[in-house]
Protein backbone atom coordinates (compact mmCIF):
# COMPACT_ATOMS: atom_id res chain seq x y z
CA UNK A 1 0.00 0.00 0.00
CA UNK A 2 1.35 3.71 -0.61
CA UNK A 3 2.33 5.56 2.37
CA UNK A 4 0.03 8.47 3.46
CA UNK A 5 2.62 10.40 4.65
CA UNK A 6 4.95 11.10 1.72
CA UNK A 7 4.09 11.53 -1.90
CA UNK A 8 0.69 10.61 -2.09
CA UNK A 9 -0.36 12.99 1.15
CA UNK A 10 2.40 15.91 -0.58
CA UNK A 11 -0.42 15.64 -3.79
CA UNK A 12 -3.47 15.10 -1.56
CA UNK A 13 -2.50 18.27 0.28
CA UNK A 14 -1.17 20.02 -3.20
CA UNK A 15 -4.99 19.43 -4.06
CA UNK A 16 -6.60 20.72 -0.88
CA UNK A 17 -4.73 24.01 -0.91
CA UNK A 18 -6.08 24.25 -4.79
CA UNK A 19 -9.90 23.81 -3.67
CA UNK A 20 -8.99 26.09 -0.91
CA UNK A 21 -7.61 28.47 -3.32
CA UNK A 22 -10.94 27.52 -5.62
CA UNK A 23 -13.32 28.73 -3.25
CA UNK A 24 -11.59 32.28 -2.12
CA UNK A 25 -12.70 33.36 -5.41
CA UNK A 26 -11.36 36.17 -7.15
CA UNK A 27 -9.78 37.57 -4.23
CA UNK A 28 -7.13 34.91 -4.87
CA UNK A 29 -5.39 36.43 -8.02
CA UNK A 30 -1.69 35.74 -7.77
CA UNK A 31 0.55 37.70 -10.57
CA UNK A 32 2.54 34.34 -10.72
CA UNK A 33 1.31 32.31 -13.61
CA UNK A 34 2.82 29.07 -11.93
CA UNK A 35 0.25 29.90 -8.74
CA UNK A 36 -2.61 30.63 -10.96
CA UNK A 37 -5.69 27.74 -10.95
CA UNK A 38 -5.49 26.48 -14.41
CA UNK A 39 -1.87 25.95 -14.22
CA UNK A 40 -1.93 24.60 -10.70
CA UNK A 41 -4.52 21.66 -11.91
CA UNK A 42 -2.72 21.32 -14.52
CA UNK A 43 0.75 20.44 -12.72
CA UNK A 44 -1.39 18.40 -9.74
CA UNK A 45 -3.17 16.12 -12.57
CA UNK A 46 0.15 15.61 -14.51
CA UNK A 47 1.42 14.67 -11.09
CA UNK A 48 -1.14 11.75 -10.38
CA UNK A 49 -0.23 10.12 -14.13
CA UNK A 50 3.53 9.93 -12.85
CA UNK A 51 2.08 8.52 -9.61
CA UNK A 52 0.24 6.26 -11.34
CA UNK A 53 2.77 5.42 -13.98
CA UNK A 54 5.55 4.26 -11.55
CA UNK A 55 3.04 2.76 -9.28
CA UNK A 56 1.47 0.64 -12.15
CA UNK A 57 5.10 -0.37 -13.43
CA UNK A 58 5.99 -2.16 -9.75
CA UNK A 59 4.18 -4.58 -9.76
CA UNK A 60 5.28 -5.90 -12.77
CA UNK A 61 8.59 -5.79 -12.05
CA UNK A 62 7.93 -7.59 -8.19
CA UNK A 63 6.24 -10.44 -10.41
CA UNK A 64 9.29 -10.91 -12.58
CA UNK A 65 11.14 -10.92 -9.67
CA UNK A 66 9.04 -13.36 -7.71
CA UNK A 67 9.36 -15.68 -10.62
CA UNK A 68 13.21 -15.64 -10.80
CA UNK A 69 13.53 -16.22 -7.60
CA UNK A 70 11.23 -19.52 -8.23
CA UNK A 71 13.64 -20.52 -11.11
CA UNK A 72 16.83 -20.12 -8.61
CA UNK A 73 15.10 -21.83 -5.90
CA UNK A 74 14.74 -24.57 -7.81
CA UNK A 75 18.22 -24.51 -9.40
CA UNK A 76 20.02 -24.18 -6.30
CA UNK A 77 18.01 -27.49 -4.74
CA UNK A 78 19.47 -29.08 -8.07
CA UNK A 79 23.20 -28.47 -6.75
CA UNK A 80 24.11 -31.51 -4.40
CA UNK A 81 22.60 -34.16 -7.43
CA UNK A 82 24.82 -32.29 -10.10
CA UNK A 83 28.23 -32.55 -7.48
CA UNK A 84 27.15 -36.49 -6.95
CA UNK A 85 26.24 -36.38 -10.89
CA UNK A 86 29.73 -35.73 -11.26
CA UNK A 87 31.15 -37.56 -8.76
CA UNK A 88 29.38 -41.06 -9.57
CA UNK A 89 30.95 -40.77 -13.20
CA UNK A 90 34.31 -39.26 -13.47
CA UNK A 91 37.94 -40.00 -12.33
CA UNK A 92 38.95 -36.26 -13.60
CA UNK A 93 39.83 -35.15 -9.79
CA UNK A 94 40.53 -31.40 -10.92
CA UNK A 95 37.15 -31.14 -12.67
CA UNK A 96 35.02 -32.31 -9.46
CA UNK A 97 37.16 -30.01 -7.02
CA UNK A 98 35.80 -27.18 -9.54
CA UNK A 99 32.70 -27.92 -9.65
CA UNK A 100 32.55 -28.62 -6.10
CA UNK A 101 34.14 -25.02 -5.90
CA UNK A 102 31.74 -23.73 -7.92
CA UNK A 103 28.26 -24.82 -6.26
CA UNK A 104 30.16 -23.59 -2.88
CA UNK A 105 30.42 -20.14 -4.54
CA UNK A 106 26.66 -19.76 -5.65
CA UNK A 107 25.54 -20.97 -2.47
CA UNK A 108 27.79 -18.61 -0.78
CA UNK A 109 26.01 -15.80 -2.81
CA UNK A 110 23.11 -14.39 -1.36
CA UNK A 111 20.05 -13.64 -3.24
CA UNK A 112 18.71 -10.83 -1.02
CA UNK A 113 14.75 -10.49 -0.97
CA UNK A 114 13.71 -6.73 -1.55
CA UNK A 115 13.76 -4.88 1.51
CA UNK A 116 10.47 -3.75 2.98
CA UNK A 117 9.76 0.36 2.84
CA UNK A 118 7.22 2.35 4.76
CA UNK A 119 5.46 3.69 0.96
CA UNK A 120 6.46 -0.27 -0.41
CA UNK A 121 8.51 1.24 -2.43
CA UNK A 122 12.41 -0.19 -3.14
CA UNK A 123 14.83 2.34 -3.93
CA UNK A 124 17.03 2.02 -7.18
CA UNK A 125 20.02 1.26 -4.67
CA UNK A 126 17.86 -1.68 -3.64
CA UNK A 127 17.20 -3.40 -6.57
CA UNK A 128 20.38 -3.28 -8.15
CA UNK A 129 21.61 -4.99 -5.52
CA UNK A 130 19.31 -7.78 -5.30
CA UNK A 131 20.21 -8.21 -9.33
CA UNK A 132 23.63 -8.60 -8.66
CA UNK A 133 23.24 -11.69 -6.28
CA UNK A 134 21.18 -12.98 -9.06
CA UNK A 135 23.55 -12.27 -11.78
CA UNK A 136 26.36 -13.65 -10.12
CA UNK A 137 24.55 -16.67 -9.49
CA UNK A 138 23.13 -17.40 -12.88
CA UNK A 139 27.14 -17.02 -13.88
CA UNK A 140 28.02 -19.50 -11.32
CA UNK A 141 25.76 -21.93 -12.52
CA UNK A 142 26.75 -21.43 -16.40
CA UNK A 143 30.62 -21.95 -15.20
CA UNK A 144 28.82 -25.42 -13.87
CA UNK A 145 28.15 -26.68 -17.09
CA UNK A 146 30.93 -25.45 -18.73
CA UNK A 147 32.98 -27.08 -16.90
CA UNK A 148 30.76 -30.52 -16.67
CA UNK A 149 31.20 -30.30 -21.03
CA UNK A 150 34.81 -30.54 -20.72
CA UNK A 151 34.66 -33.49 -18.63
CA UNK A 152 34.51 -35.84 -21.24
CA UNK A 153 33.81 -38.80 -18.61
CA UNK A 154 30.54 -36.93 -16.64
CA UNK A 155 27.78 -39.22 -17.60
CA UNK A 156 23.77 -39.75 -16.24
CA UNK A 157 20.97 -41.15 -17.15
CA UNK A 158 18.64 -38.59 -15.06
CA UNK A 159 17.36 -36.03 -18.17
CA UNK A 160 17.26 -33.05 -15.58
CA UNK A 161 21.40 -33.42 -15.10
CA UNK A 162 22.30 -34.18 -19.02
CA UNK A 163 24.23 -31.57 -20.11
CA UNK A 164 21.04 -30.42 -22.81
CA UNK A 165 19.25 -29.89 -19.85
CA UNK A 166 21.76 -28.13 -17.93
CA UNK A 167 22.35 -26.17 -20.86
CA UNK A 168 18.50 -25.48 -20.65
CA UNK A 169 19.00 -23.82 -17.20
CA UNK A 170 21.69 -21.96 -17.91
CA UNK A 171 18.69 -20.40 -20.62
CA UNK A 172 16.33 -20.02 -18.18
CA UNK A 173 18.49 -18.62 -15.53
CA UNK A 174 19.76 -15.79 -17.88
CA UNK A 175 15.88 -15.57 -19.47
CA UNK A 176 14.67 -15.12 -15.75
CA UNK A 177 17.27 -12.02 -15.04
CA UNK A 178 17.10 -10.64 -18.34
CA UNK A 179 12.84 -10.50 -17.59
CA UNK A 180 13.51 -8.40 -14.23
CA UNK A 181 16.26 -6.17 -16.51
CA UNK A 182 13.68 -5.43 -18.75
CA UNK A 183 10.90 -5.22 -16.10
CA UNK A 184 13.19 -3.09 -14.21
CA UNK A 185 14.12 -0.38 -16.90
CA UNK A 186 9.91 1.49 -17.01
CA UNK A 187 10.39 1.69 -12.71
CA UNK A 188 13.50 4.00 -12.90
CA UNK A 189 12.06 5.79 -15.87
CA UNK A 190 8.47 6.32 -14.29
CA UNK A 191 10.46 7.05 -10.61
CA UNK A 192 12.01 9.40 -12.35
CA UNK A 193 9.90 11.24 -14.36
CA UNK A 194 7.49 11.32 -10.70
CA UNK A 195 10.79 12.69 -8.39
CA UNK A 196 10.90 15.55 -11.33
CA UNK A 197 7.22 16.57 -11.34
CA UNK A 198 7.46 16.17 -7.36
CA UNK A 199 10.60 17.69 -6.28
CA UNK A 200 13.20 17.90 -9.31
CA UNK A 201 11.90 20.43 -11.85
CA UNK A 202 12.87 23.66 -11.65
CA UNK A 203 8.81 24.20 -11.58
CA UNK A 204 7.95 21.55 -9.59
CA UNK A 205 4.94 20.20 -7.22
CA UNK A 206 6.30 20.69 -3.77
CA UNK A 207 7.92 24.38 -4.23
CA UNK A 208 4.68 25.66 -5.75
CA UNK A 209 2.41 24.22 -3.18
CA UNK A 210 4.90 26.42 -0.57
CA UNK A 211 4.63 29.40 -2.74
CA UNK A 212 0.87 29.16 -3.35
CA UNK A 213 0.32 29.23 0.11
CA UNK A 214 2.76 32.41 0.56
CA UNK A 215 0.84 33.68 -1.96
CA UNK A 216 -2.30 33.13 0.37
CA UNK A 217 -0.42 34.41 3.47
CA UNK A 218 0.27 38.08 1.41
CA UNK A 219 -3.12 38.54 0.08
CA UNK A 220 -5.38 37.54 3.28
CA UNK A 221 -2.60 37.91 6.10
CA UNK A 222 -1.54 35.68 8.85
CA UNK A 223 -4.59 35.25 10.85
CA UNK A 224 -7.02 35.19 8.00
CA UNK A 225 -9.30 32.24 8.04
CA UNK A 226 -8.39 31.97 4.31
CA UNK A 227 -4.33 31.39 5.39
CA UNK A 228 -5.45 29.12 8.05
CA UNK A 229 -6.95 26.87 5.48
CA UNK A 230 -3.68 25.86 4.19
CA UNK A 231 -0.87 27.15 6.71
CA UNK A 232 -1.46 23.52 7.88
CA UNK A 233 -0.65 21.44 4.97
CA UNK A 234 2.72 19.71 4.89
CA UNK A 235 4.62 18.69 2.18
CA UNK A 236 7.78 15.93 2.56
CA UNK A 237 10.81 15.52 0.24
CA UNK A 238 12.24 12.67 -0.14
CA UNK A 239 16.53 12.30 2.00
CA UNK A 240 18.81 12.12 -1.62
Amino acid sequence: MASQTGHDMNLANFRTGITACTYFGTGYNPANTILTLTAMNAMASDCQTKLNDLRNALPVLKDKMGDRAAVFEETMLMLARIVAAHGASSTNTALKKEVKRLVRQMRGRRAKALPKTPDGEPTEDQISAVNTGYEDRASDFASILATLTIDTEYKTNQDDLKLTALAGRVTLLQDANSGVRNAHAPVTNARAERDAAFYLNMVNMVDTALMMKQEVKSTYGTKSPQFKQVSGLKFWRPKR
